[in-house]
């Protein structure tokens, strides 16, 4: 978060404490769509990137095809769902597998 900070510092050439404003859903959906569980434990920067990237990509194409900000947000958080449910998923099986 600080080499974020950095940077978006950096990139608008003045540090604003409001800068990162509403886009903690994007942020939350990137990291679970990385990989890294809620439930703590795992995760990796590399996941996390690509997370980032998907995002990002879901972003730019409902920006194309004209969806509105509560459409976007209401997508992203589906993702987010669909992301949990596969992490828990995963992880009853990763469980059974080790009983």
């Amino acid at each position: 978060a600080g080499l974020a900070g950095l940077m978006q510092s950096a990139r608008l050439e003045a540090a604003d404490p409001n800068a990162g404003v509403g886009i903690e859903l994007q942020v939350i959906a990137a990291v679970v769509i990385g990989g890294t569980s809620l439930m703590g434990g795992r995760g990796s920067v590399v996941n996390t990137f690509f997370g980032v990237l998907i995002i990002a990509v879901l972003e730019a194409g409902l920006a194309q095809v004209g969806a509105s900000e509560p459409s976007k947000r209401i997508i992203t958080g589906a993702v987010i769902v669909v992301a949990v449910i596969i992490d828990t998923l995963r992880q009853r099986r990763a469980d059974r597998r080790l009983a």
